[in-house]
């Protein structure tokens, strides 16, 4: 059972996130985050009881990050000798933390804990002065985010980007906007699926 399967049955909670836009599909941002607009709110219409409590994934789903983070991995990979990838790929590897990233992007024969844990090392060093080179979030996040507020509904982050990454991407995108809480990937803590953060989140 995933985090989202756990949320649901705590019916306090409703966890949204965007499925990855699959490569070779032509969607306009306006189009994905105009349908996302709306699964949420039909989502949250149609909940019995009413829902109180939102938790968001961020990167592709609040925002619009893959570029940035496929600049900085293929900048790891050109400056091993080894092949780079399209950017439109990275939205089919992401989204399970960064170790995972490394060994999907890395060629089979260099994967190795050794080689992961360097090429999480240089990714950060990169993406720690790259992270906001063409990200932001898709159109109309801004407005829906302002919305759910105005209406009472408690926000929170979730997200397998790193804790501090995360904090930083929210409080420059979303300054104005109060989540309850942000939280991010965490030493000794489970990336998703795993439910623990979630559900910490729901019980807190």
């Amino acid at each position: 059972m995933n985090a989202l399967e756990h949320v649901k049955r705590s019916r306090r909670a409703l966890y949204l996130h965007n499925q990855p836009i699959k490569t070779g599909t032509s969607v306009p941002p306006q189009a994905y985050s105009r349908l996302f607009n709306l699964r949420c709110r039909a989502t949250m219409e149609n909940m019995t009881p009413p829902v109180h409590a939102i938790i968001f994934d961020l990167d592709g789903t609040l925002l619009n990050t893959i570029t940035d983070i496929a600049n900085c991995a293929n900048t790891v990979l050109e400056s091993w000798a080894l092949p780079a990838h399209p950017v439109n790929r990275y939205a089919e590897l992401v989204g399970d933390g960064l170790a995972n990233l490394a060994r999907k992007v890395l060629p089979p024969e260099h994967v190795g804990d050794t080689t992961v844990s360097r090429f999480i090392d240089e990714y950060r060093v990169h993406y720690q002065d790259r992270w906001n080179e063409t990200s932001t979030w898709y159109p109309g996040i801004p407005e829906l985010l302002r919305e759910l507020s105005n209406s009472g509904i408690s926000m929170t982050i979730l997200s397998n980007k790193r804790d501090d990454f995360t904090k930083v991407c929210v409080s420059s995108f979303f300054p104005t906007i109060a989540f309850q809480q942000v939280r991010g990937e965490r030493a000794g803590i489970p990336i998703k699926p795993n439910p623990q953060s979630a559900l910490e989140i729901v019980e807190s």
